[in-house]
Order: structure tokens, then sequence, then C-alpha cells
């Protein structure tokens, strides 16, 4: 049984250390700052796609992560039938602190 359980650990690390690929991501919906408002994302098609367009919204948005943005917090949790993703971010330049939440239904739980 133990080795079962590291060929499934060898395995998810190989598959999130795969390069994401974003060629498709499309995002929907509002700004993210309510879940009823959150930033959909479509055409993730995996788990490790998805949770790379989410970081890729941020930078897009607000910069360079470490640079002109840090991450506070980051939570999963699921609402009416609907899963989410909620990143704390703030903003350097004037500490401003800074709630997303992302839609993340499509892809949850999808490895491959």
């Amino acid at each position: 049984m133990t080795t079962r359980i590291s060929k499934s650990r060898a395995s998810l690390i190989d598959y999130y250390n795969q390069k994401p690929d974003l060629t498709n991501v499309k995002y929907e919906g509002g700004d993210g700052k309510t879940t009823e408002s959150a930033i959909i994302i479509r055409n993730a098609h995996t788990e490790r796609n998805g949770n790379a367009a989410e970081y890729a919204y941020i930078e897009k948005k607000y910069g360079i992560k470490n640079v002109d943005w840090k991450l506070l917090y980051q939570s999963y949790f699921p609402l009416n039938q609907k899963r989410f993703d909620s990143l704390n971010i703030q903003l350097m330049k004037n500490n401003e602190i800074i709630i997303l939440n992302f839609d993340i239904t499509e892809f949850f739980g999808v490895l491959q």
C-alpha cells in the first residue's frame, strides 16, 4: 500500500510540475468581489490549468506577484452546487486588500 501511495504522490507532483496550458482559457462573469459576481474560468480543462488561470488573471489586472501584489490567503469552498476559490491579495503600492472570487466549478477535480 505504501508503494501505491508513493506512486500516486509522485504522479501528482509530476502533474502539477507540468507547464499549464492557458491557450483556450476565457474569463466570464463579474468583478469577483462576491460569489454572485465571481470570475468564471472557462476552458481550463484541468485543475492545473485552472489554478494557473487564476494567477494569470490577477497578474494581468494587478501586475507581477510579489512585486505589485502578494497573496495573503487562498481558500476553496462549495456553495449552491458550485465550487469557488477566494484569493485575498494585498497591493504593494498602497497596501489595499482585495478579495477575488473565482468560480472553478468547470474544472474542479479534473486532473486530466
